[in-house]
């Protein structure tokens, strides 16, 4: 099935609409919620966008879910420079953002 790859057919695939900052969430396009595992952040490589693993309860591995431009906007909005790096306040902690992300990307 593919579970990891980097061009999610419609099939395997979920979309993350939505960011809930508060509740470190991302919410689906089905309507569900899953929480935002930064370490599963990548960028894809077809088409630059944010995905993140979704779903691992119910597919072993996981499902890759591709931010919409809007959650992929209001994700990165919430993202400050420290001189440590940047970092995003998710579920009330500061947690430090995985290397991928670069100021304006």
């Amino acid at each position: 099935m593919g579970a990891s790859s980097e061009s999610p057919s419609p099939s395997n695939a979920a979309r993350a609409g939505d960011v809930d900052l508060a509740r470190a969430e991302v919410v689906l396009s089905d309507g569900s919620r899953d929480s935002l595992d930064l370490e599963s952040l990548r960028i894809s490589k077809l088409e630059g966008a944010y995905l993140c693993t979704v779903k691992r309860e119910l597919v072993p591995g996981g499902l890759p879910a591709r931010f919409t431009h809007a959650a992929q906007a209001e994700l990165l909005g919430a993202v400050d420079e420290t001189a440590e790096g940047p970092v995003i306040r998710l579920g009330g902690r500061l947690r430090p953002m995985p290397p991928l992300y670069r100021k304006g990307s």
